[in-house]
């Protein structure tokens, strides 16, 4: 009897064994889901819709005059006697005007308020930096709220 020679099927398992290991490899190194994970920003929201993050067009996805509730908001930057910016990064960010302070950056905050229209003239009549007024123009909205407190803990 001669022995049967199986080159193909030697080859066949390699390749399967590679696929294997890449499939593995990536699971481990991505978390196992492929699910975009959300911002560690908090949620704003104004009825049902979602305001962080913010909506592909950079504009803020919610009506003028909504009611808008914030919780585990993290504050990002503040504006001395006018208000806070919140959300996740300096992109991801909606400016809620509120006279009084906020507590210090990095701190968690649950808000109520509503949205307003972003005005013609934003930095005159929000006094905000250039850079801020732009990103107010931008997103052609901002939040005023009427309540600010320390976020509770879950």
């Amino acid at each position: 009897m001669t022995k049967l020679k199986r080159p193909k099927l030697k080859w066949a398992i390699g390749g399967l064994l590679l696929v294997v290991v890449v499939v593995v490899a990536v699971v481990l190194l991505t978390g196992g889901s492929s699910k975009k994970k959300a911002a560690t920003g908090g949620t704003l929201e104004a009825g049902k819709q979602q305001l962080l993050p913010l909506s592909p067009s950079g504009r803020l996805a919610a009506q003028p005059g909504q009611d808008v509730t914030g919780k585990s908001l993290v504050v990002r930057t503040i504006v001395q006697g006018k208000g806070f910016w919140v959300g996740a990064s300096d992109v991801d960010r909606v400016y809620v005007e509120y006279d009084r302070p906020a507590g210090p950056e990095g701190t968690k905050v649950d808000l109520i308020g509503s949205v307003k229209p972003a005005p013609t003239n934003v930095e005159k009549a929000l006094g905000l930096p250039s850079e801020d007024t732009a990103k107010v123009t931008a997103e052609a909205a901002y939040v005023t709220a009427s309540s600010v407190t320390p976020a509770k803990k879950p």
